[in-house]
């Protein structure tokens, strides 16, 4: 019951975002735009339409507006996300414009935690809550819950009553301590022939100091900031792609596989493919898992995988297509990411670990290893098959839809050889709201360098 009903708050979550429809599917056609780069913040705050607020989560604000901010007036906003609130920016071009909106918008964001702190540590308990019964009674996992402080900022929405903090994943309201602090995403578009320096750079900053933002942490961390399966793809590919050109591999024409056939941007996308079926073979730790394929992704794809592999070129398609996957006498992107998998096993093996069961509310059957490379190499699109049960849902049945399926879509600019990925819980602890300013700059300027 607990991970059905996060599936359905994550279905409302994205279903609400109240942001412009970006869930068309289509290829985006014309100029082609600047890369953008674009961060989300889940905060240790909570909000509730009661006040006081209730000892334990109330999920029906999921997805919500918490205050009046927009994000194409103020360059962010606040929405209710599980029991947190989550801080969502615009995306921002990587130009010299969009970094100076992007500074713009992270003073004004300070400006607003700065104010949650101040009005939390100012804001009396309630009555009542101090008491000996009220800590008897009000307990999350054996631990008493703590005396609720609720803001009244100016800007709430006329639905919220109550805006307060909470410290780790359940809602213990903390008694004295109010600084905002925040897990990060960023979601950046770099050329898929970049996408194996930003592993790199991935791999290089886990031995950061935290000053620093390291982008993932070692195997040792949650699954979440691990990106073992971004490693493993990597070297699986490269193996693979400097054999083939040391060697002289022909193909059936006649053509020798070298570096120009078998591109950087090739190799990008073959690696995100191969981190794919990667992630499915990962440990999951039974306590430590959510029931949404995202989550296991170190780079979610908003792409439709199908547009970046139309978009090469005709020899790299080919090489892609002879030594990779033609669905019919080639299947060696399944041994790239497991030595001894066959055809068999790639119709069996599921794409995400069994833990993630969001693919119920969207497929008649969890996607296969096959499944997700034989639908990318025939442009075949992956269309939602179950009916909604969300109101307003963003994918109909019939809709395109990623193969991580509870997660928005990003057109594709056809012609332009750019890869969306968002950065899933980047680094191994929560960013101080005072650290948000740095930590922006620093994404925008790997985002910058990567297209550069």
């Amino acid at each position: 019951m607990i991970e059905s009903n996060s599936l359905l708050r994550e279905l409302k979550y994205l279903d609400a975002s109240g942001e412009p429809d970006r869930e068309t599917g289509s290829s985006f056609v014309g100029p082609i735009q600047p890369p953008t780069v674009g961060f989300e913040f889940d905060m240790d705050y909570g909000a509730s339409k009661t006040d006081p607020p209730p000892p334990d989560v109330n999920y029906d604000l999921d997805g919500e507006k918490i205050t009046t901010h927009d994000s194409a007036r103020d360059g962010f906003r606040l929405k209710a996300d599980n029991n947190r609130i989550e801080m969502g920016t615009k995306p921002f071009d990587v130009t010299p414009a969009g970094k100076q909106e992007m500074l713009e918008t992270a003073k004004k964001m300070k400006s607003l935690t700065d104010e949650f702190e101040s009005l939390c540590k100012a804001a009396p308990f309630h009555p009542g809550t101090d008491t000996d019964a009220y800590k008897k009674t009000n307990k999350v996992k054996g631990k008493i819950v703590g005396r609720p402080r609720c803001i009244k900022h100016g800007k709430l929405k006329s639905t919220i009553k109550c805006i307060f903090p909470i410290e780790g994943q359940y809602t213990y309201y903390r008694q004295k301590l109010c600084n905002v602090s925040a897990a990060p995403q960023a979601t950046i578009s770099i050329p898929l022939a970049k996408v194996e320096e930003l592993i790199k750079r991935i791999k290089a900053s886990e031995v950061f100091p935290k000053q620093k933002f390291p982008l993932s942490g070692h195997s040792g961390h949650r699954l979440g900031l691990r990106s073992d399966a971004l490693y493993k793809a990597m070297n699986a590919v490269n193996l693979s792609r400097n054999f083939h050109i040391k060697n002289k591999t022909k193909l059936l024409d006649g053509t020798v596989i070298s570096a120009k056939n078998y591109t950087p941007a090739l190799q990008g996308l073959l690696i995100l493919m191969v981190s794919y079926l990667v992630t499915g073979e990962l440990r999951v730790d039974p306590g430590d898992y959510e029931p949404f394929a995202k989550a296991y992704l170190p780079l979610n794809v908003k792409n439709h995988f199908h547009r970046l592999l139309d978009d090469l070129g005709d020899d790299e398609k080919k090489v892609f297509k002879e030594r990779y996957y033609d669905g019919v006498s080639q299947f060696n992107i399944f041994k790239l990411a497991k030595k001894d998998a066959d055809l068999a096993f790639a119709k069996s093996r599921k794409l995400f670990p069994a833990k993630a069961t969001d693919w119920t509310f969207y497929f008649n059957a969890a996607p296969t290893w096959f499944d997700f490379v034989d639908k990318t190499f025939k442009k075949v699109p992956l269309k939602r098959e179950v009916e909604p049960v969300e109101a307003n849902p963003k994918h109909a049945k019939g809709d395109e839809t990623l193969f991580a399926p509870i997660s928005k879509t990003i057109p594709y600019a056809s012609g332009s050889n750019r890869v969306v990925v968002e950065m899933r819980r980047i680094g191994t602890r929560k960013f101080g709201a005072g650290e948000w300013e740095s930590f922006m700059t620093n994404i925008f300027k790997l985002t910058e360098e990567l297209n550069s």
